[in-house]
């Protein structure tokens, strides 16, 4: 039994995953699809901790699929089989945007990119240029042009799956059948040995300016999730135009991303940026700093639903919303990267005569400094300043935080929010910070693993200036982990 088998064999969840991505691929891809998604599902389970503890096997299994389909150009039409990635999530009944960002994860995880070698389908090595291009002295070149004394060389040291030469022996060269000249049109591997080459020069470049800009790392998430959205778009444009002219876009995408980055190194990180508003900002003019308390969180408590206990502000500013809950009988700790902030929160408890704690941390540092629980958490207006690349790990320190059965909200701008020009998920506030804008399947991607999810829904919140649409979510953390709920069944 091969290895990858030996793994699924073990692991429900890859048992599930597998029936799933099987049966897809038996009603609209083949049996090879199907086997490299069995080989990622047992490189995940490898993993430790495996990721696939959190979260649905429905959303693994498209993420999955999407994930080899992707590195296979499963979305270009001259592929026998062919499908658009777009149609894979309805199968599995997950959302567009789920599984883009499950998809999205498993290959940063693996670092997949299009006509990855190690993932591309057997069938279709010998027209994958990626699989041929070898360092040769010093310069990149494709093997398969190569002598074959250096193909043997490179076969021997496991660069390439066998000698071309071999294989190409046996073919005849494409010929114009009127002239008896190669054809005017150009072969695949001249087309795709171009586009890798750009690609492979844009990533040399991006690479070179992000290791001279040294960007703090609660920043590069931006630029991450900025470059997925340009090449996106780039990839629809030229499905769309089917010109393959790539060079002049990835030029313009370079420019931008590198204004992007300029930008961010003007703001600096979070902390830097937070602390910058909260120090020379008069607190009026912070758009976020609201003294009375918004009506969704009034109507929590006046509910019911959460009551008098010991809790946590994450991002809390200045205090606003903590000296509140305080005041009606909460044990309230404030966390927030500002120490200018908590030294407005402080002042405004001071004032208030209200007894609070607050306390400078990261909370993306995964907050060492707090090793007590809590029975209620919540962040407001700030999951929105985290970026996908990192709210795996809030997550978790939320989790961490809280006791069984202890209460979370967490509000931040939606995607249907029109605010900040409504220009992409990735916003610029006029005070200079940048927003990632989520949808409610996103959120619940994130959080369902560890919570149970009682409200998630679009509520329109009134500020300082406009309202605007914002994401609002109150769950509760499940009683057990599914670390030990798995732990118990192997027991």
């Amino acid at each position: 039994m091969a290895s990858h088998k030996i793994w699924i064999e073990q692991c429900e969840k890859c048992k599930a995953i597998t029936a799933l991505t099987d049966a897809f691929c038996k009603r609209h891809l083949n049996e090879e699809y199907a086997e490299m998604c069995r080989r990622l599902t047992a490189a995940l389970a490898q993993k430790q901790p495996t990721p696939l503890i959190r979260g649905r096997a429905e959303v693994w299994a498209c993420g999955i699929v999407r994930t080899i389909g992707w590195a296979n150009v499963l979305d270009d039409p001259k592929q026998s089989p062919y499908m658009k990635l777009i149609a894979i999530d309805p199968e599995f009944g997950v959302a567009e945007s789920t599984g883009q960002a499950k998809s999205m994860a498993i290959r940063r995880m693996f670092g997949i990119g299009r006509l990855n070698r190690a993932w591309t389908l057997p069938s279709r090595l010998g027209d994958n240029p990626l699989v041929w291009k070898v360092t040769v002295n010093g310069k990149l070149v494709d093997i398969r042009q190569e002598s074959r004394e250096r193909q043997e060389a490179a076969f021997r040291d496991g660069l390439i799956p066998y000698i071309p030469a071999d294989i190409s022996a046996d073919r005849t060269p494409i010929m114009d059948d009127q002239t008896n000249k190669p054809a005017d049109t150009p072969s695949l591997h001249s087309v795709e040995g171009g586009l890798f080459g750009a690609l492979f020069g844009f990533h040399q470049k991006t690479m070179t300016m992000l290791r001279a800009a040294n960007l703090a790392d609660d920043t590069l998430g931006v630029v991450s999730e900025r470059i997925s959205n340009l090449l996106d778009t780039i990839t629809q444009e030229i499905k769309r135009t089917q010109d393959l002219t790539i060079q002049p876009r990835l030029d313009a995408m370079y420019e931008e991303v590198q204004r992007l980055v300029d930008e961010l190194v003007k703001l600096g990180s979070i902390r830097d940026q937070m602390e910058r508003i909260y120090s020379e900002t008069p607190p009026a003019d912070i758009p976020w700093n609201v003294e009375l308390p918004p009506m969704a969180l009034t109507e929590l408590v006046e509910s019911g639903q959460v009551q008098p206990c010991k809790t946590i502000d994450l991002g809390c500013g200045a205090g606003n919303y903590s000296i509140y809950l305080a005041g009606l009988g909460f044990d309230v700790t404030g966390v927030d990267i500002s120490p200018s902030g908590i030294a407005l929160a402080e002042a405004n408890a001071k004032q208030k005569g209200v007894a609070c704690r607050f306390l400078v941390a990261d909370i993306l540092g995964g907050l060492p400094e707090i090793a007590e629980t809590f029975e209620f958490a919540y962040d407001w207006s700030l999951l929105h300043h985290v970026f996908p690349l990192d709210r795996k790990r809030y997550a978790e320190t939320v989790c961490r935080l809280l006791v069984p059965g202890g209460k979370y909200l967490s509000v931040c701008f939606s995607e249907k929010d029109a605010g900040f020009d409504c220009m992409g998920r990735i916003r610029r506030t006029p005070l200079g910070t940048m927003l990632y804008f989520s949808s409610e399947d996103e959120l619940r991607e994130i959080f369902a693993p560890d919570f149970d999810i009682r409200t998630l829904y679009t509520v329109q919140i009134e500020g300082k200036g406009e309202p605007h649409l914002m994401n609002f979510a109150f769950m509760e953390k499940k009683l057990v982990s599914p670390k030990k709920q798995r732990t118990r069944r192997r027991a």
